[in-house]
């Protein structure tokens, strides 16, 4: 599968067996058979940076039909049963679902465990219903992408014909109808400039005569205030004009009173 090797063995056996398959295990290319312990834990594995797809499952005991491997303690067990036979049928169906994608970065994540006893039915289907899945999903991708391909081209179509239908003369008429609407629209600017002009013009005729009317009630304020003032002064001299003219009466009533006390003069008084 060019770049890509499935290794068609497990990390079980002997102690110290790292299974190294002369360097390919080693490789981040390599996608490997693995497998967990009775309780889901992975055990021993001396593969530096090999992809495990596909785990088998280990029972731990040595006398059970389940596939053998390291136990928790990182002890190998003393056969070497199910991994022998299930490694190369799970690395097999890897390899062939590789080679259907046309794409190993593409694969499915896969995540099998079973026993030697049942790998060959429940294995088989998983894989084959994911490929199933996979195809139908590509079959609808494909279908979606024709169908906006097709969409886009008739929308191009659609844009290209509205475009040549736009020919010269419906462009120079449509220029000649935009520049009347634009002189039109100018003749309305001027328009509303002359009102404006006018409007200002009021208004600072306005303002004008309202300085001056200002100035005017300053000016008889003024007048209004020496009018007053005067008015006041008028007011305390026929004061006191009165005052002097009521001491006039009551001083000639006096002096005419003492005349009368006189009495008459004699006819020779004035003679003498």
């Amino acid at each position: 599968l060019g770049n890509v090797f499935v290794w068609a063995s497990g990390n079980g056996g002997r102690r110290g067996d790292s299974c190294a398959a002369d360097g390919y295990a080693s490789s981040i290319y390599t996608l490997s058979v693995s497998s967990v312990s009775e309780k889901d834990t992975k055990p021993w594995y001396l593969e530096k940076c090999a992809s495990t797809m596909v785990s088998t499952y280990s029972s731990g005991g040595p006398s059970e039909r389940g596939i053998v491997t390291t136990d928790l303690n990182h002890e190998c067990t003393t056969s070497h049963t199910g991994t022998s036979a299930s490694a190369p049928i799970a690395a097999g169906i890897v390899a062939l679902l590789l080679e259907a994608n046309h794409c190993p970065c593409t694969t499915l994540p896969l995540s099998i465990r079973w026993t030697s006893s049942d790998y060959d039915g429940r294995t088989v289907v998983i894989v084959l219903e994911s490929y199933k899945q996979r195809m139908k999903l590509e079959t609808e991708k494909t279908e979606k992408e024709t169908q906006l391909e097709h969409n886009l081209f008739r929308k191009r179509e659609q844009l290209e014909a509205e475009l040549a239908e736009a020919s010269e003369q419906d462009l120079c008429e449509r220029l000649r109808e935009a520049e009347d609407e634009l002189k039109e629209v100018e003749h309305r600017i001027e328009a509303a400039q002359r009102t404006v002009d006018e409007v200002e013009s009021r208004l600072e005729a306005l303002m004008n005569d309202q300085r001056r009317l200002e100035t005017d009630l300053e000016s008889k304020k003024y007048e209004e205030k020496e009018f007053t003032e005067r008015m006041q002064d008028d007011q305390q001299s026929l004061k006191k004009m009165q005052s002097k003219q009521s001491q006039l009466i009551k001083k000639k009533e006096e002096n005419m009173k003492k005349i009368r006390d006189l009495g008459s003069l004699p006819a020779d008084a004035f003679d003498k």
